[in-house]
Protein backbone atom coordinates (compact mmCIF):
# COMPACT_ATOMS: atom_id res chain seq x y z
CA UNK A 1 0.00 0.00 0.00
CA UNK A 2 1.34 3.41 -0.98
CA UNK A 3 1.84 6.24 1.41
CA UNK A 4 -1.09 8.11 -0.10
CA UNK A 5 -3.37 5.07 0.19
CA UNK A 6 -2.23 4.55 3.78
CA UNK A 7 -3.03 8.18 4.57
CA UNK A 8 -6.48 7.77 3.10
CA UNK A 9 -7.14 4.69 5.27
CA UNK A 10 -5.94 6.55 8.36
CA UNK A 11 -8.27 9.43 7.57
CA UNK A 12 -11.17 7.00 7.17
CA UNK A 13 -10.31 5.39 10.54
CA UNK A 14 -10.06 8.80 12.13
CA UNK A 15 -13.45 9.72 10.77
CA UNK A 16 -15.01 6.49 12.03
CA UNK A 17 -13.40 7.00 15.44
CA UNK A 18 -14.79 10.52 15.62
CA UNK A 19 -18.29 9.30 14.85
CA UNK A 20 -17.94 6.54 17.45
CA UNK A 21 -16.72 8.96 20.14
CA UNK A 22 -19.51 11.40 19.36
CA UNK A 23 -22.11 8.68 19.62
CA UNK A 24 -20.77 7.29 22.87
CA UNK A 25 -20.37 10.69 24.54
CA UNK A 26 -23.67 11.94 23.21
CA UNK A 27 -25.40 8.84 24.52
CA UNK A 28 -23.73 9.17 27.88
CA UNK A 29 -24.74 12.82 28.12
CA UNK A 30 -28.30 11.90 27.25
CA UNK A 31 -28.33 9.19 29.91
CA UNK A 32 -26.83 11.49 32.54
CA UNK A 33 -29.22 14.33 31.60
CA UNK A 34 -32.17 11.99 31.86
CA UNK A 35 -30.94 10.67 35.21
CA UNK A 36 -30.49 14.20 36.57
CA UNK A 37 -33.91 15.17 35.34
CA UNK A 38 -35.52 12.17 37.01
CA UNK A 39 -33.51 12.67 40.23
CA UNK A 40 -34.25 16.40 40.26
CA UNK A 41 -37.92 15.79 39.91
CA UNK A 42 -37.84 13.16 42.64
CA UNK A 43 -35.80 15.40 44.95
CA UNK A 44 -38.16 18.34 44.45
CA UNK A 45 -41.08 16.07 45.27
CA UNK A 46 -39.22 14.87 48.36
CA UNK A 47 -38.58 18.46 49.50
CA UNK A 48 -42.19 19.42 48.91
CA UNK A 49 -43.37 16.44 50.94
CA UNK A 50 -40.96 17.22 53.78
CA UNK A 51 -42.14 20.83 53.81
CA UNK A 52 -45.77 19.76 53.96
CA UNK A 53 -45.00 17.42 56.86
CA UNK A 54 -43.08 20.13 58.71
CA UNK A 55 -45.84 22.72 58.19
CA UNK A 56 -48.42 20.21 59.44
CA UNK A 57 -46.25 19.37 62.46
CA UNK A 58 -45.88 23.06 63.29
CA UNK A 59 -49.62 23.55 62.94
CA UNK A 60 -50.25 20.59 65.24
CA UNK A 61 -47.70 22.00 67.73
CA UNK A 62 -49.36 25.41 67.70
CA UNK A 63 -52.81 23.92 68.18
CA UNK A 64 -51.53 21.76 71.03
CA UNK A 65 -49.77 24.70 72.70
CA UNK A 66 -52.91 26.80 72.32
CA UNK A 67 -54.95 24.26 74.26
CA UNK A 68 -52.48 24.27 77.15
CA UNK A 69 -51.22 27.85 76.99
CA UNK A 70 -52.26 28.41 80.61
CA UNK A 71 -49.51 25.99 81.68
CA UNK A 72 -46.83 27.88 79.75
CA UNK A 73 -47.76 31.16 81.42
CA UNK A 74 -48.81 29.80 84.80
CA UNK A 75 -48.05 31.75 87.96
CA UNK A 76 -46.47 28.59 89.34
CA UNK A 77 -42.82 28.56 88.18
CA UNK A 78 -42.54 24.79 88.69
CA UNK A 79 -45.51 24.16 86.37
CA UNK A 80 -44.02 26.43 83.70
CA UNK A 81 -40.60 24.80 83.97
CA UNK A 82 -41.97 21.27 83.69
CA UNK A 83 -44.18 22.25 80.76
CA UNK A 84 -41.22 23.84 78.96
CA UNK A 85 -39.16 20.70 79.57
CA UNK A 86 -41.97 18.55 78.14
CA UNK A 87 -42.30 20.73 75.03
CA UNK A 88 -38.52 20.75 74.51
CA UNK A 89 -38.76 16.97 74.08
CA UNK A 90 -41.98 16.45 72.11
CA UNK A 91 -42.07 19.49 69.78
CA UNK A 92 -41.88 18.48 66.14
CA UNK A 93 -39.21 20.88 64.87
CA UNK A 94 -35.70 21.22 66.18
CA UNK A 95 -36.11 25.01 66.19
CA UNK A 96 -39.11 24.83 68.52
CA UNK A 97 -37.41 22.27 70.77
CA UNK A 98 -34.44 24.63 71.06
CA UNK A 99 -36.68 27.59 71.93
CA UNK A 100 -38.52 25.63 74.61
CA UNK A 101 -35.16 24.57 76.07
CA UNK A 102 -34.04 28.20 76.22
CA UNK A 103 -37.36 29.20 77.83
CA UNK A 104 -36.94 26.55 80.50
CA UNK A 105 -33.39 27.73 81.26
CA UNK A 106 -34.67 31.29 81.75
CA UNK A 107 -37.45 30.05 84.04
CA UNK A 108 -35.07 27.94 86.12
CA UNK A 109 -32.60 30.81 86.52
CA UNK A 110 -35.39 33.16 87.61
CA UNK A 111 -36.76 30.57 90.04
CA UNK A 112 -33.30 30.05 91.55
CA UNK A 113 -32.92 33.79 92.12
CA UNK A 114 -36.32 34.02 93.85
CA UNK A 115 -35.60 31.00 96.04
CA UNK A 116 -32.23 32.48 96.91
CA UNK A 117 -33.85 35.74 98.08
CA UNK A 118 -36.24 33.90 100.39
CA UNK A 119 -33.46 31.70 101.75
CA UNK A 120 -31.10 34.62 102.32
CA UNK A 121 -33.81 36.53 104.17
CA UNK A 122 -34.34 33.61 106.56
CA UNK A 123 -30.63 32.95 107.00
CA UNK A 124 -29.90 36.64 107.55
CA UNK A 125 -32.27 36.77 110.53
CA UNK A 126 -30.66 33.65 111.97
CA UNK A 127 -27.15 35.01 111.46
CA UNK A 128 -28.00 38.31 113.12
CA UNK A 129 -29.31 36.41 116.17
CA UNK A 130 -26.14 34.29 116.24
CA UNK A 131 -23.95 37.39 116.00
CA UNK A 132 -25.80 39.09 118.86
CA UNK A 133 -25.51 36.06 121.14
CA UNK A 134 -22.00 35.01 120.09
CA UNK A 135 -19.15 35.70 122.46
CA UNK A 136 -15.51 35.08 121.67
CA UNK A 137 -14.61 33.76 125.12
CA UNK A 138 -11.71 31.33 124.82
CA UNK A 139 -12.81 27.80 125.54
CA UNK A 140 -11.53 24.30 124.99
CA UNK A 141 -13.08 22.56 122.00
CA UNK A 142 -12.54 18.99 120.86
CA UNK A 143 -12.48 19.81 117.15
CA UNK A 144 -12.06 16.20 116.10
CA UNK A 145 -15.19 15.15 117.96
CA UNK A 146 -17.15 18.20 116.84
CA UNK A 147 -16.14 17.60 113.23
CA UNK A 148 -17.31 13.99 113.43
CA UNK A 149 -20.73 15.12 114.66
CA UNK A 150 -21.37 18.06 112.30
CA UNK A 151 -19.43 17.12 109.15
CA UNK A 152 -22.61 17.16 107.07
CA UNK A 153 -24.02 20.42 108.47
CA UNK A 154 -22.91 23.43 106.42
CA UNK A 155 -23.93 26.12 108.90
CA UNK A 156 -22.53 24.34 111.96
CA UNK A 157 -19.23 23.77 110.13
CA UNK A 158 -19.10 27.44 109.14
CA UNK A 159 -19.65 28.64 112.69
CA UNK A 160 -17.10 26.23 114.14
CA UNK A 161 -14.63 27.29 111.45
CA UNK A 162 -15.03 30.89 112.56
CA UNK A 163 -14.56 29.80 116.17
CA UNK A 164 -11.40 27.89 115.27
CA UNK A 165 -9.97 31.04 113.68
CA UNK A 166 -10.68 33.06 116.82
CA UNK A 167 -8.82 30.42 118.85
CA UNK A 168 -5.86 30.47 116.48
CA UNK A 169 -6.61 26.94 115.24
CA UNK A 170 -5.91 27.82 111.62
CA UNK A 171 -5.50 24.27 110.32
CA UNK A 172 -8.91 23.45 111.73
CA UNK A 173 -10.34 26.64 110.26
CA UNK A 174 -9.25 25.51 106.80
CA UNK A 175 -10.47 21.95 107.28
CA UNK A 176 -13.87 22.96 108.66
CA UNK A 177 -14.60 25.60 106.02
CA UNK A 178 -13.43 23.40 103.15
CA UNK A 179 -15.81 20.74 104.46
CA UNK A 180 -18.61 23.31 104.66
CA UNK A 181 -18.04 24.11 101.00
CA UNK A 182 -18.07 20.42 100.10
CA UNK A 183 -21.47 19.81 101.74
CA UNK A 184 -23.03 23.22 101.09
CA UNK A 185 -26.74 23.45 100.43
CA UNK A 186 -27.58 27.14 100.79
CA UNK A 187 -24.04 28.51 100.50
CA UNK A 188 -24.37 30.26 103.87
CA UNK A 189 -20.84 29.23 104.83
CA UNK A 190 -19.50 31.67 102.22
CA UNK A 191 -19.85 34.60 104.59
CA UNK A 192 -16.94 32.91 106.43
CA UNK A 193 -14.68 32.99 103.37
CA UNK A 194 -12.55 35.71 105.06
CA UNK A 195 -11.69 33.32 107.90
CA UNK A 196 -10.55 30.72 105.39
CA UNK A 197 -8.40 33.26 103.55
CA UNK A 198 -7.06 34.66 106.81
CA UNK A 199 -6.16 31.19 108.09
CA UNK A 200 -4.30 30.35 104.89
CA UNK A 201 -2.34 33.60 105.14
CA UNK A 202 -1.53 32.92 108.80
CA UNK A 203 -0.22 29.50 107.77
CA UNK A 204 1.94 31.11 105.02
CA UNK A 205 -0.03 29.21 102.38
CA UNK A 206 -0.02 32.34 100.27
CA UNK A 207 -0.55 30.73 96.86
CA UNK A 208 -3.61 28.89 98.14
CA UNK A 209 -4.86 32.09 99.77
CA UNK A 210 -4.61 33.99 96.48
CA UNK A 211 -6.43 31.20 94.64
CA UNK A 212 -9.16 31.26 97.29
CA UNK A 213 -9.53 35.03 96.91
CA UNK A 214 -9.97 34.59 93.16
CA UNK A 215 -12.49 31.80 93.79
CA UNK A 216 -14.52 34.06 96.06
CA UNK A 217 -14.52 37.00 93.64
CA UNK A 218 -15.57 34.75 90.75
CA UNK A 219 -18.48 33.41 92.79
CA UNK A 220 -19.59 36.93 93.67
CA UNK A 221 -19.30 38.10 90.05
CA UNK A 222 -21.54 35.25 88.93
CA UNK A 223 -24.05 35.76 91.75
CA UNK A 224 -24.50 39.49 91.01
CA UNK A 225 -24.61 39.06 87.21
CA UNK A 226 -27.98 39.50 85.43
CA UNK A 227 -28.45 35.73 85.05
CA UNK A 228 -26.70 34.83 88.30
CA UNK A 229 -28.06 33.71 91.64
CA UNK A 230 -26.86 32.35 94.96
CA UNK A 231 -26.04 33.35 98.51
CA UNK A 232 -23.41 35.90 97.47
CA UNK A 233 -25.73 37.77 95.12
CA UNK A 234 -27.32 39.94 97.80
CA UNK A 235 -26.17 43.13 99.45
CA UNK A 236 -27.08 41.77 102.89
CA UNK A 237 -24.85 38.71 102.60
CA UNK A 238 -22.03 40.71 101.05
CA UNK A 239 -22.34 42.96 104.09
CA UNK A 240 -21.81 39.89 106.31
CA UNK A 241 -18.78 39.04 104.20
CA UNK A 242 -17.22 42.47 104.63
CA UNK A 243 -17.85 42.35 108.39
CA UNK A 244 -16.03 39.03 108.53
CA UNK A 245 -13.09 40.52 106.64
CA UNK A 246 -12.95 43.35 109.17
CA UNK A 247 -12.77 40.82 112.01
CA UNK A 248 -9.99 38.92 110.22
CA UNK A 249 -8.01 42.11 109.63
CA UNK A 250 -8.00 42.85 113.36
CA UNK A 251 -6.59 39.39 114.07
CA UNK A 252 -3.79 39.35 111.49
CA UNK A 253 -0.40 41.10 111.63
CA UNK A 254 -0.16 44.38 109.75
CA UNK A 255 2.02 43.06 106.91
CA UNK A 256 -0.65 40.46 106.13
CA UNK A 257 -3.54 42.93 106.11
CA UNK A 258 -2.38 44.44 102.82
CA UNK A 259 -3.16 41.11 101.15
CA UNK A 260 -6.79 41.49 102.19
CA UNK A 261 -7.40 45.18 101.55
CA UNK A 262 -7.51 44.69 97.77
CA UNK A 263 -10.22 42.04 97.84
CA UNK A 264 -12.34 44.15 100.20
CA UNK A 265 -12.21 47.02 97.72
CA UNK A 266 -13.34 44.67 94.94
CA UNK A 267 -16.24 43.34 97.04
CA UNK A 268 -17.40 46.87 97.87
CA UNK A 269 -17.64 47.59 94.12
CA UNK A 270 -19.43 44.30 93.38
CA UNK A 271 -21.86 44.98 96.24
CA UNK A 272 -23.21 47.93 94.25
CA UNK A 273 -24.46 45.47 91.61
CA UNK A 274 -26.22 43.19 94.13
CA UNK A 275 -29.95 43.39 94.74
Amino acid sequence: MSVSENNIELRKYEARLSVWKTGIIGGAVAIVTTAISVFGSTYVSYIEEKTKIRVQQMADDNEFIGRFLDKAISENPLVMSRWAEYMSIVSASEEQRSRWTQYREVLDARSSREESKVLVSAISSEEVKYSDNHHSTIESIDFEEEFRIIKGDELALARLGERAFELGEYEWTVRLLRQADAVKASGVWQSRYPYLIGALLALDRNTEAEATKDELLNRIRFAVSPDGYGYLGHSTTLGFLLNSFSAVLRALPENTRLKIDDIMDSIVELKKRAD
